[in-house]
C-alpha cells in the first residue's frame, strides 16, 4: 500500500498545512508568500528570512525550524534555502483539515 506524508508523521503535516493556510489567508498565494518572504530579492528565503518574516507577520515561530527542513531546497548549490517552486507543491498537495 501507499502510505501519505499525513499518515507518517501527522504532527508535520498539519504544520505545513497551517503554513500554508497562513500563507493563502495573508498573502492570497504562495507564489507572493515567497515574495514577501524573500526580502532580500535573491529568489531563495534562507532561514534568516523565513524565520523572521515569519514572527514579523505573525506565524507561529515554534515549528518553523521544522517547516523550514520540510521546505528547504535539497537542489545543488540551494540546500539551506527555499526556493519558489519548492513551495509549489503546497498548492497541489491535499493538506489534512
Amino acid at each position: 500500500g501507499i502510505v501519505t506524508f499525513t499518515e507518517f508523521v501527522p504532527e508535520h503535516a498539519l504544520d505545513l498545512a497551517r503554513f500554508k493556510h497562513w500563507c493563502l489567508v495573508k498573502f492570497d498565494s504562495l507564489q507572493a508568500a515567497f515574495r514577501a518572504l524573500d526580502e532580500d530579492r535573491s529568489g531563495r528565503i534562507t532561514w534568516e528570512e523565513f524565520s523572521a518574516g515569519l514572527e514579523s507577520r505573525g506565524f507561529e515561530p515554534s515549528c518553523a525550524t521544522t517547516l523550514f527542513l520540510l521546505l528547504d531546497s535539497g537542489d545543488e548549490g540551494a540546500r539551506g534555502s527555499i526556493l519558489e517552486s519548492d513551495l509549489l507543491f503546497l498548492d497541489r498537495w491535499q493538506s489534512p483539515e
